[in-house]
């Protein structure tokens, strides 16, 4: 398991959610829990999706997979502003 940062704002494109190790899942949350976000998956291109402030959302692998270090699991953007969440990469 690993822990990092994950920063998303609403400024351009979605920005990349990426695995930090090998893992089969990667949670992202923001930290304060103050700002609605959409996420995307597993292309940019995809429908987005609402997320309230808080919400959880979990990026699973495909399948009999796992992600790579440096793989992109989804996408997120923010509603308005920008926003700081934790990750969470699991084997």
């Amino acid at each position: 398991m690993k822990t990092g940062i994950h920063l998303t704002d609403n400024v351009g494109n979605p920005d990349p959610v990426t695995a930090d190790i090998p893992c089969s899942v990667v949670r992202v949350r923001e930290l304060a829990a103050t700002t609605n976000y959409y996420v995307r998956a597993p292309a940019a291109a995809d429908a987005q999706y609402l997320r309230l402030a808080g919400e959880e959302s979990v990026f699973p692998a495909p399948p009999g997979s796992l992600f790579q270090t440096g793989d992109i699991a989804g996408y997120t953007e923010t509603v308005a502003g920008s926003i700081t969440m934790g990750k969470l990469c699991e084997p």
